[in-house]
């Protein structure tokens, strides 16, 4: 009996599934968007109309968790533009706030470099080296070039230190320093010799208030030379440039081709006589009340409150806030007395001074007698700087620094 063939087994072969593909995040969004408008009778919403990838970007990785926020808000707004509209407006917040944190960073990290001992000793080489160029070059130009260049140099010194002391000052919230009445006198200077230089009037003023009052200040703030300061050099700036240049148009290039092509007003003829004298006094004096009025209505009136009261400070609160009688005054009559007290003295102060200019205006060598002792002044009083305290604040200021950075690595490890 033949047994029936056997028949040979097949391998099972397993039908392959379709392989599903992964719903993206934002095909999920678009089908819980569809089914929700659905439920509410609408239409439902085109995949083409959702928002793009980009829209909805919210970082490298995107959990499956933030469905939810994303379908809550969908359900809290009732269009998508409204969403992409809040993407938008929170993805500019995003970038805004990591650009000022780049901004905050960055400035501590400068914040915190300036106060080390070696920015200390840098930033003063650096200044020492630019001090000394601005000495030199200035004796430079104005023995070599006293009609042409030297007033060139003088209004970039000028302009250059003017705008240096602005950013320190405004820094420093000393900004109502710069309205007192030697930067007035050295802007009516520039304005003399570049608009008006054949003026008589501005020419007796600037050469009374030259040798006047703005040399008497470099005895009142104890000016000095000190190179690698550019603020004390800038106070040189202010209040001797403007008698050296007085000297250099009257006796240096008086007289000459250059001081005739400038247009400067001839006065080597004016004899010495009690007419002058007048008319130098009045000079100082009508130039004086023009800048008081504008100055006292500034500080007492429009900016009263700033500097009174809200810790705000200039030259009139400066130098009355140490003087008894001052504070007596305000105390018993108000803040009207305090000012008024400054201004007498200011203004006796400011004109008085005047008498100094009288004798280097008639004579040449008593102006030069004249400059020669202030730059002795200055000069003095810049080595008094060095040797009697500078040495010893400036070794104690780089130990603190040192001291303050080392406390720093200490806490940051």
């Amino acid at each position: 009996m033949e047994k029936p063939p056997v028949k040979e087994s097949q391998p099972e072969v397993k039908e392959k599934t379709p392989r599903v593909r992964k719903k993206s995040f934002v095909e999920e969004v678009q089908e819980g968007v569809a089914s929700m408008i659905s439920l509410q009778n609408d239409s439902v919403i085109s995949p083409l109309n959702m928002p793009q990838p980009d829209v909805l970007e919210l970082g490298d990785e995107i959990e499956r968790k933030k469905n939810r926020v994303i379908l809550e808000y969908l359900l809290k707004y009732e269009s998508i533009s409204s969403l992409k509209d809040i993407a938008s407006q929170k993805l500019k917040k995003l970038k805004l706030d990591a650009k000022n944190l780049d901004i905050k960073s960055l400035k501590k990290k400068i914040d915190d470099y300036t106060q080390t001992s070696e920015y200390a000793r840098q930033a003063d080489k650096v200044y020492y080296l630019i001090g000394c160029s601005i000495t030199f070059v200035t004796i430079f130009i104005l023995g070599k070039f006293p009609g042409t260049f030297y007033f060139y140099w003088l209004a970039f010194i000028e302009i250059s230190m003017l705008l240096k002391r602005c950013h320190l000052y405004f820094h420093l919230k000393w900004e109502y320093f710069l309205i007192d009445y030697c930067y007035f006198c050295n802007i009516v200077m520039l304005i003399y010799i570049f608009f008006f230089p054949g003026s008589r009037f501005l020419s007796i003023f600037m050469h009374s208030m030259s040798f006047g009052v703005l040399s008497y200040s470099l005895f009142c703030f104890k000016n000095s030379f000190i190179f690698h300061h550019l603020d004390k050099l800038t106070d040189l700036v202010i209040h001797l440039l403007p008698i050296v240049t007085m000297w250099n148009i009257r006796y240096n290039i008086g007289g000459t081709e250059e001081f005739k092509q400038w247009g400067f007003c001839d006065l080597s003829e004016v004899p010495f006589s009690f007419g002058y004298i007048i008319e130098a006094f009045s000079a100082a004096n009508k130039m004086y009340l023009s800048h008081a009025c504008f100055y006292y209505f500034l500080v007492c009136v429009v900016l009263r409150t700033e500097i009174f009261e809200k810790g705000k400070n200039c030259l009139l609160k400066y130098t009355t806030e140490n003087s008894p009688t001052a504070l007596r005054w305000h105390k018993t009559y108000g803040l009207w007395a305090r000012c008024l007290l400054f201004a007498i003295n200011h203004y006796l102060y400011a004109t008085g001074m005047t008498i100094l200019s009288i004798p280097a205006f008639f004579s040449e060598y008593f102006a030069f007698i004249q400059l020669f002792f202030y730059l002795f002044v200055i000069v003095k009083n810049g080595a008094d700087y060095y040797f009697s305290y500078f040495s010893k604040k400036y070794e104690s200021k780089l130990q603190e620094l040192d001291e303050l950075e080392t406390a720093q690595k200490a806490a940051a490890s």
